[in-house]
């Protein structure tokens, strides 16, 4: 018994991905199909029965070709995903992080990790016995199933037909005559029906009324052999015919000739709107041609995605549940090499220290990741834990996301860039500031609207839609060499700013230190700009102005930035859970 479930298993993993993509064929197909036959029935008798049979062309273009080209106008990429379907990974993955957790605890306890994982297992177990196993073999069974029936009907109606001969010399001689002029030099094979798609009631139907103008063309197409004169005895033969397949059994009436009376009253009405047809012949090509085109744009097509909606849509698959965090590449997104996703995991130790571990490093090297694959990140300690992503594609796309510890969902924390280019100066590089600013929040020329005292360098205005609500700027620095205690590094940095007789940023309390810089958050006082000139000497009795602001600085590039905030448009709260984000790049 095992070496069978063994076997199957074994078998399915082959099966799984033809049946899926079969699925995704079956699909766009049947849309295809649902989209010619509302057509045909909309302009029945306005189209002629050869490109009625052309349009449904669309759908065998459809189940036989799995190529799908780009297109911005297609409207099916939603279901591509049905060909990725599949849970194995995700079940070894979990297997392989319960089995290695249990190792390294190895005292026979249960905490709630464990159970949470082996609950994680169980649910992925399920998943791929019904997704990855039972549904695709279910599905070969069907097709093998299919085969043999309609195998043996068509024996069975050999057998049925062996030692008959047609009398009729008249009809022999039309026969053999029709032969001749299509140039029929030997026997027709009966072809197979599609049996992958066996599962798809609407295929079934489609391909039914196909068979019903493959019909209308062939009546057409006898019609011009044998002259119009003879239309009338030809639909006095198809009258004929229903008559004597009415006790006929099932199998033979396989034929769509003998699919009812509504279907021969349709072709006899069809032959005789033949003249009006011909007629007509230019402006239904035209119109007919239009109409696939259309179809085929439509729903033979993939619709390609941007850079930036490939990086949403990877923040969008972003799971973290029972301490494991996945997320899954973008199929739609080509070439996938373009992927730069660095992930950090930093988890705080014992005796205040911190581990910092990378994933993927051989993905990112060798940019072998995967479309439509969903990669997973076991946390050992959820909750001493931080996790990072750095996603990077080409074109300046750039996110990151952050998982707090202790939450229990990934966050998004898209940060913006602010870029200060190069300065004619030879020391000066450009350099970034990037922080998480609001979402609505620009950078516009610096007019005043919000005042930053000291002597900045490339100042802009920040607006929050029409509101002006902050300034910044920046200002080169010369790093000291001495060996300075970093709690009091920052006044070698700022002293201009500390020490001027009209403003001052005091009050420094650091929020985010790095080994090349901090960020911290000040108080401003400065004296009213707009009164200034009125004090002249008498700097003391000038009205003073108070606001909140930051200050980053960052030694290996020389350079520090100063934020000056409207007390009246943004909060404390505020400033400092956006300094708190606020880091110097290059």
């Amino acid at each position: 018994m095992n070496n069978l479930w063994y076997l199957l298993s074994q078998l399915s993993m082959w099966v799984a991905p033809v049946f899926y993509k079969v699925l995704f064929i079956t699909l766009t197909a049947s849309l295809v199909g649902v989209v010619v036959l509302l057509v045909e029935k909309i302009l029945d008798d306005k189209i002629s029965p050869l490109w009625k049979y052309l349009l449904w062309g669309i759908m065998l273009v459809a189940l036989l070709v799995p190529v799908r080209p780009h297109s911005a106008f297609s409207i099916v990429s939603g279901i591509e995903g049905v060909q990725e379907i599949s849970y194995r990974e995700e079940y070894e993955e979990a297997t392989s992080a319960l089995a290695q957790t249990e190792q390294e605890l190895g005292d026979g306890t249960v905490p709630q990790q464990i159970q949470e994982m082996r609950h994680r297992q169980q649910r992925a177990y399920w998943k791929t016995m019904l997704f990855d196993v039972a549904l695709p073999l279910f599905w070969l069974f069907g097709v093998i199933a299919a085969l043999l029936f309609f195998a043996g009907s068509r024996i069975n109606l050999m057998l049925k037909l062996r030692g008959q001969t047609l009398q009729d010399k008249e009809i022999i001689r039309l026969m053999q005559q029709c032969k001749q002029e299509m140039g029929v030099r030997r026997e027709i094979p009966v072809l197979m029906p599609q049996c992958a798609h066996w599962f798809n009631p609407a295929i079934w139907y489609l391909f039914q009324q196909l068979r019903a103008d493959m019909e209308l063309l062939n009546d057409s197409f006898v019609l011009n052999k044998i002259g119009a004169q003879q239309s009338k005895a030809y639909a006095k033969s198809l009258v004929a015919v229903l008559g004597y397949s009415r006790n006929i059994a099932l199998m033979p009436r396989l034929l769509s000739m003998t699919d009812g009376k509504k279907n021969v009253e349709r072709r006899i009405d069809m032959i005789r709107m033949g003249e009006k047809f011909k007629q007509h012949r230019v402006w239904i090509a035209a119109g007919c041609i239009l109409l696939i085109a259309v179809i085929a744009l439509l729903f033979l097509t993939t619709k390609p995605i941007t850079a930036q909606q490939a990086a949403d849509m990877l923040l969008d698959s972003i799971k973290n549940e029972e301490g494991m965090v996945s997320f899954t590449i973008p199929r739609q997104y080509d070439p996938v090499e373009d992927w730069t996703i660095e992930i950090t995991c930093n988890t705080t130790l014992p005796g205040n220290t911190s581990v910092n571990q990378y994933f993927f490093a051989e993905e990112n090297t060798h940019k072998s990741w995967k479309k439509g694959k969903t990669y997973t990140i076991p946390l050992k300690d959820p909750n001493g834990t931080k996790l990072t992503m750095e996603i990077s594609l080409p074109g300046g796309v750039s996110e990151s996301f952050e998982l707090v510890s202790g939450a229990s969902e990934i966050e998004n924390n898209s940060f913006t860039g602010i870029r200060f280019e190069e300065q004619e100066q030879e020391s000066a590089t450009g350099f970034q500031v990037v922080a998480k600013f609001p979402a609505g929040w620009e950078t516009q020329p610096y007019d005043e609207s919000v005042y930053i005292p000291g002597n900045f360098d490339g100042v802009l205005a920040i607006y929050d839609g029409n509101r002006p609500i902050a300034a910044i700027g920046y200002s080169e620095f010369t790093p000291y060499e001495e060996e300075i205690p970093q709690e009091e590094y920052y006044k070698t940095v700022y002293p201009d700013l500390r020490l001027s007789s009209i403003f001052c940023w005091d009050e420094y309390q650091p929020v985010k230190t790095t080994e090349t810089g901090e960020t911290a958050l000040t108080n401003i006082w400065y004296c009213d700009p707009k009164e200034l000139d009125n004090y002249m000497g008498e700097m003391p009795d000038c009205p003073i102005l108070e606001t909140s602001g930051i200050l980053s600085y960052d030694k290996s590039l020389g350079v520090y930035v100063g934020i000056a905030f409207d007390p009246e448009q943004i909060e404390r709260a505020e400033v400092e859970a956006l300094a708190k984000t606020l880091q110097i790049t290059n």
